[in-house]
């Protein structure tokens, strides 16, 4: 556990002034928010190509597009959350668990960062 107070100031990472811990916190909860997020938009595109019963070449097409779109963007917001949650974890002082620490080839994910693309009905 940190001794360092919630309030106390941590150095700038963009030079817009110290952070607290609690924006810190705040900018790893809202980042691991918005990865998640791409789950959610990957099911509903699951969903809508199940629920339709007749399909055109140009509607599975879009749809795998939107996908792809989506899976990436997946890795974008995956990035931002760890580089945030590190940045948290490491100025309050908590161990940073063994399938989170990054060797630099790859942003690690441990298998609460993995559901299903597809829900399992």
């Amino acid at each position: 556990m940190s001794h360092v107070s919630r309030s106390a100031a941590v150095p700038p990472d963009d030079l817009s002034g110290p952070l607290t811990l609690d924006d810190l916190e705040n900018r790893a909860d809202k980042a691991y928010a918005r990865h998640m997020e791409t789950y959610t938009a990957v099911t509903v595109l699951h969903r809508v190509h199940m629920d339709h019963a007749v399909w055109n070449d140009t509607a599975s097409d879009t749809l795998g597009l939107a996908r792809e779109m989506v899976t990436a963007y997946r890795d974008v917001t995956r990035k931002e959350w760890y580089e945030a949650y590190i940045a948290w974890a490491t100025a309050a002082g908590f161990e940073i668990p063994a399938d989170m620490v990054n060797d630099g080839t790859d942003i690690p994910t441990g298998a609460a960062d993995d559901p299903p693309d597809h829900p399992v009905y």
